[in-house]
Formats: C-alpha cells, structure tokens, sequence
C-alpha cells in the first residue's frame, strides 16, 4: 500500500512501478531510490546527458536560464533588490546572472564541487542537504525570500509534504516560485508510456503534470500563474519528423505547454489561516 504524501489516501497501481494519487493525481514511482550523489554526480550525469562538461556548458545553460528570468520578469517587474534563493544551485549560474540583475542571492547546492565553483564566482552558496540547510536558517531568519527557484529538483525528493511546506516557508507573501521539472503532460509519457517507464531515473521519486502541479500547489497556497516548454521536440509526437507535422506540433507544444519538461512560475498567496 502506498499513501499519497500530500491527500493521505491511498494511490492507485496504473502501471507495475507507478501509482497515481486519485485526488491530486500525482504520480509515485514505486522503484524510486535515493542516490548517495558522489561529489562529481552532477557532473558525470551532465555528461552523459549532453556530452559536455556541465563547466564548460556555461554560456548555453544561462542563454536557458536567461529566458527564465525574462519570463520572471514579466511578473516580478523590478527584480533590483530582490532576495533570490536557489535550491540545488549547482556552480550558480542562475544566481550569477540574478546577481547582475541586482538581487541579494543565495544558493543552497549539496554538492561540495559545485559549490566551490560558485564560491569562487563570488557568490553567496551553501553546502549541505536542503532540509539541513532549511533547519538552520529557520532558527536565524523571520522573513523569507521574493523569489526561489528550484530547477530539475522537485522530483528528487521523496518527502513532498514536508518538501511544499518548506517552499511556503521559504517565500514571501506575494513573492514567486520559479520551477523546472519534468512533465507527464507531454510527448513522451502521452504516446510512448512503455519506454518512459523504462528509462525512468530511479532516483525520480514523482511525476507532475500541469493538472496535478496546479492541485498541489493550491493545498500549500500558490498558484501558478504562468507555464511554458522547456523542450520543444516535435520528433516524439506520431509522424512529427515529417512536414508540415513538425511545425504545426511545434506550435502546439509552445501554446499549451505540451512539453516533456516544464518552466513553472507560481506566486505564493500567503500562509493559509
């Protein structure tokens, strides 16, 4: 039996490893494992991934980040000033260019390399466990921060209770969550559910989609406001290699999100009385 983090029912077997929640309809991989991360982890799964150093990968991975704050922007108008947090903030590239921006950055990444590599930017980063790191400015800290962003994080955690509850915690009254994470409202999970099952990384512990994210995120009193693709990949959709299916599937991925990996914007609403 397995129970649903956030409703506190039991989930429903949909397939021989995943579950889904029937109120919040969250997705549970039932195989999921905490990896024991090694100091260079993220750096040989970035390689593997993309067949590149995740270092040297710089000025492709802020040309991405970049078009997440414009995206920010447009809600969070004048970031000057603004106290920006970033869980699992790797070597602080986001923080980096929110930094130009005018914004007081911190970083919280568990990875001692990485984090070296952002001290050495000049950036404000911390080592350590994100719940670890939460304890600790809990007992100093009163207020929170306008703006935390969490890219491709979410999903490592087993906890999503306690994960949601320190979001709420961790962002001012009308200040913003900024997310990245992989979507089953997608190509991927929509028309190839057997190989996206097969491939799963197992140290995945859920799976949102756009429906189950906006139901989450209301019981913890954000709403999201604003959700674009992360990926544009028209090739995974029936036919999408031939013309005119890979434009018109383009377009439609844009339009309604329809993507394998999403950006997220929320804003939080404040604590619920």
């Amino acid at each position: 039996m397995h129970i649903c983090s956030h409703c506190n029912i039991e989930t429903i077997l949909f397939m021989e490893t995943f579950s889904r929640c029937p109120i919040c309809e969250l997705v549970y991989y039932l195989d999921a494992q905490a990896v024991e991360y090694e100091d260079n982890y993220f750096e040989k799964e970035y390689q593997n991934q993309y067949g590149t150093n995740y270092i040297d990968d710089k000025y492709k991975i802020q040309h991405r980040m970049n078009e997440r704050i414009k995206k920010l922007a447009l809600y969070q108008q004048n970031l000057q000033g603004k106290k920006v947090l970033e869980l699992g903030s790797a070597a602080g590239f986001f923080l980096e260019l929110m930094q130009k921006e005018g914004c007081e950055v911190t970083g919280w990444e568990k990875s001692s390399y990485m984090n070296l590599k952002a001290k050495e930017s000049g950036l404000n980063s911390l080592c350590g466990d994100i719940f670890t790191l939460y304890d600790e400015w809990k007992r100093k800290n009163t207020t929170g921060f306008d703006v935390v962003a969490a890219f491709y994080v979410i999903e490592h955690i087993k906890d999503q209770s306690s994960l949601w509850k320190m979001l709420a915690s961790l962002v001012n009254k009308n200040g913003y969550l900024v997310l990245a994470t992989p979507s089953l409202f997608g190509p991927m999970f929509k028309f190839f559910k057997e190989k996206w099952a097969s491939t799963h990384p197992r140290d995945h512990f859920v799976d949102y989609s756009l429906r189950s994210l906006k139901k989450v995120a209301r019981m913890y009193n954000f709403k999201v406001i604003s959700t674009s693709a992360e990926g544009i990949h028209p090739h995974r959709m029936p036919l999408g290699k031939l013309w005119p299916f890979t434009f018109f599937y383009g377009a439609l991925q844009k339009k309604l999100s329809f993507s394998d990996t999403v950006f997220v914007i929320l804003k939080y609403q404040g604590e619920i009385q």
